[in-house]
C-alpha cells in the first residue's frame, strides 16, 4: 500500500527551510560584512597610528639630527676660539720675552757699570741713584715696580730737559733727553706700580727695553767721552 505525501506541506516546509537558510546566509554576510569593516576600521586606526608614530619618529630624529648639528658646530666653534686664544697666547708670550729679553741684557749691563765701577766704564753721577732705584725693579724675581721709584726717575730724567733748555752744549748728557722716553717713563709710572717684571702684559712690557736702551745708550755714549777727553789730556 502506497503512502501519500502531502506536496503542498512538503512545498511549504521547503520554502520555510529556505527561508531559513538565506536568513541565516543573509546573517553570515552580514557578520562577515560587519567583521570585514571592523577590519577595515582597525586597519585603519592602525595605519594611522603607525604613521602618527613614524612621523613623531622622524620628528624626534630630525630634532636629534638638529641638535646634534648645532652641539658640533658649538664645539668646533669652541674648539677654534680655544685654538685662536691658544695662539694669541703663545704670541703674546713670545713677544712679552722677545722684550723681557732686550731688558734683562740692558740691565746686566748697567748693573755691571754700578757692581764693577771703573773710570772708563760707570753710571754718571748724576743718573747714578735713579739708576740704583730703577736697577732694583729687575735685579730680583721679587723685586717689583713702584710709583715713587718710577717717579723719582721721571723727575731725574725730566731735569735733562732742563740742562738742554740752559745750553749745557752739545757733548753734555743733557743732549740725550727725548720727550718719547720721557712719555715712556711716565707711563711706566702710571702703570706698574706694584708689578713684577714677569707679570707684565707684551703691551706693558714693550716700553720698558726702549727706557733701559736709551739709559744704556746714555752711560756708554758718557764713557766713551770720558775715555776720548782722557785721552785727549795724555796725548
Amino acid at each position: 500500500k502506497e503512502k501519500y505525501v502531502d506536496s503542498r506541506r512538503s512545498t511549504f516546509a521547503d520554502r520555510k527551510k529556505a527561508e531559513r537558510e538565506k536568513a541565516v546566509a543573509r546573517e553570515k554576510k552580514r557578520g562577515r560584512e560587519k567583521l570585514a569593516e571592523v577590519k577595515k576600521t582597525l586597519r585603519e586606526e592602525y595605519n594611522g597610528r603607525l604613521r602618527e608614530v613614524r612621523e613623531k619618529n622622524a620628528e624626534k630624529t630630525r630634532n636629534l639630527r638638529a641638535d646634534t648639528k648645532n652641539k658640533l658646530e658649538r664645539q668646533q666653534a669652541k674648539y677654534r676660539d680655544m685654538l685662536v686664544r691658544k695662539s694669541s697666547r703663545q704670541k703674546e708670550t713670545a713677544e712679552k720675552n722677545k722684550f723681557l729679553r732686550r731688558i734683562r741684557r740692558n740691565v746686566k749691563t748697567l748693573n755691571s757699570l754700578l757692581v764693577n765701577e771703573t773710570d772708563a766704564r760707570h753710571i754718571p753721577e748724576r743718573l747714578k741713584k735713579a739708576a740704583v732705584d730703577f736697577l732694583r725693579c729687575f735685579t730680583r724675581d721679587t723685586s717689583v715696580f713702584t710709583r715713587e721709584r718710577l717717579e723719582r726717575l721721571n723727575r731725574e730724567y725730566a731735569r735733562l730737559e732742563k740742562m738742554k733748555s740752559e745750553d749745557y752744549g752739545y757733548d753734555s748728557i743733557s743732549s740725550f733727553y727725548d720727550e718719547e722716553i720721557n712719555e715712556d717713563i711716565s707711563y711706566l709710572s702710571e702703570t706698574l706700580d706694584g708689578k713684577r717684571l714677569s707679570e707684565l702684559t707684551a703691551g706693558e712690557a714693550k716700553r720698558v727695553p726702549d727706557v733701559t736702551e736709551h739709559f744704556r745708550h746714555i752711560v756708554q755714549n758718557e764713557n766713551a767721552v770720558f775715555s776720548e777727553n782722557k785721552k785727549r789730556v795724555f796725548t
